[in-house]
């Protein structure tokens, strides 16, 4: 990824909103986090270490981050106790939310810092991750039922934005366990389009325009 690719994700000295579907980083992409612990069935042959491995691969990806550290996990947190502990690793890091009384997570990047929030936000994420129970995938009818959603409605419609969605694996490969979700490959052209003020957030674009759950 170039440099400019980066500046699109963390703009440099502006105000970084973080988009919830990246800080929960794992619900999407093993099938959704649940509340409650509850189970899914006929879900993914894939094991939780090798799915979290794959999610923090995507991540730093998205990120920008060539070669992402290795980062000790501090503890298991639920997806409502992941955004406060985000918020205190990356106080912890020298970045301060914009505003500590908001629910949303949104910094005010310094002038040459994008690269230092992408690599703290990662370590972050990596400390805290989503505890398995939270994790149960879909089973096989609501796997499969999103994949067909995001291959004919949201996809077709984020292009039709002018968004570049990568090629999505097969229907096989994604019920097996493939890591894949639309929002990764979209998600800095998005947050591009959000600070140049084409869209209020980025729930305008995979709520809204492009829902990425079926209806």
């Amino acid at each position: 990824m170039t440099s400019s690719e980066r500046g699109r994700w963390a703009v440099t000295g502006s105000k970084m909103r973080l988009p919830t579907s990246v800080v929960v980083a794992g619900c999407v992409a093993t099938g959704g986090c649940v509340a409650g612990g509850a189970q899914g069935s006929g879900g993914s042959n894939v094991s939780p270490d090798q799915n979290r491995e794959e999610e923090l691969s995507e991540y730093a990806r998205v990120l920008g981050i060539d070669d992402p550290p290795a980062v000790e996990v501090v503890r298991e947190v639920s997806p409502e106790d992941q955004v406060d502990a985000i918020r205190e690793c990356m106080g912890e890091s020298g970045f301060a939310v914009s505003d500590p009384q908001s629910a949303d997570l949104e910094w005010d990047v310094p002038q040459g810092q994008d690269e230092a929030f992408s690599l703290a936000i990662y370590v972050c994420n990596a400390r805290y991750p989503i505890a398995q129970e939270y994790r149960a995938p879909l089973d096989a009818d609501g796997r499969g039922g999103l994949y067909d959603h995001w291959v004919s409605e949201t996809i077709p419609c984020l292009e039709s934005l002018g968004y570049s969605v990568d090629v999505p694996p097969s229907r096989d490969s994604f019920m097996a366990g493939a890591v894949w979700d639309p929002r990764a490959s979209t998600m800095e052209q998005v947050m591009a389009d959000v600070s140049q003020g084409r869209w209020a957030s980025e729930d305008s674009v995979y709520g809204q325009e492009c829902p990425t759950e079926p209806g």
